[in-house]
């Protein structure tokens, strides 16, 4: 809050006053990334500020943007374009108080299907008995979570 107080002005007699807000300067981020990965069974997705900047600071000012380094998925599945959930991005600085940040556009990430390989799958030996059989198979992935 900024008061102002005007005192006799010009052909003007007599004292006013009010009272303003200034509110913060919105500042949007851009080149915030996940990074694509092969499914792990987790929804833990890494994310890369290497190419994050903020669009909107004053010339002069000291701002800069504090974002987290993972992400989260709904669900651990396979997919192209998956969106990811993101926490809270901080701006720090000693300007960061005159700036807000505009709500972030999506970022999403593509998890592809992991590639079988060989120990994933076991099937049992069994003996011939002279009728067709269907031996259990079990799968195991000691790569996932």
């Amino acid at each position: 809050m900024v008061t102002v107080t005007a005192t006799g002005l010009g052909d003007y007699t007599g004292k006013l006053t009010a009272t303003y807000s200034i509110a913060p300067a919105m500042l949007t981020v851009s080149g915030l990334r996940a990074v694509d990965r092969a499914y792990d069974g987790t929804t833990k997705v890494d994310l890369t500020t290497a190419d994050a900047y903020l669009t909107g600071i004053v010339e002069g000012d000291e701002v800069s943007l504090q974002a987290a380094s993972t992400g989260t998925l709904y669900s651990p599945y396979a997919r192209e374009g998956k969106i990811v959930q993101i926490g809270a991005a901080q701006l720090q600085g000693a300007a960061a108080s005159e700036y807000s940040l505009e709500p972030m556009e999506p970022v999403t990430v593509n998890i592809t299907h992991k590639p079988l390989a060989a120990g994933m799958f076991t099937i049992p030996d069994v003996q011939y008995n002279g009728k067709e059989q269907t031996p259990a198979l079990t799968a195991s992935d000691p790569g996932t979570k």
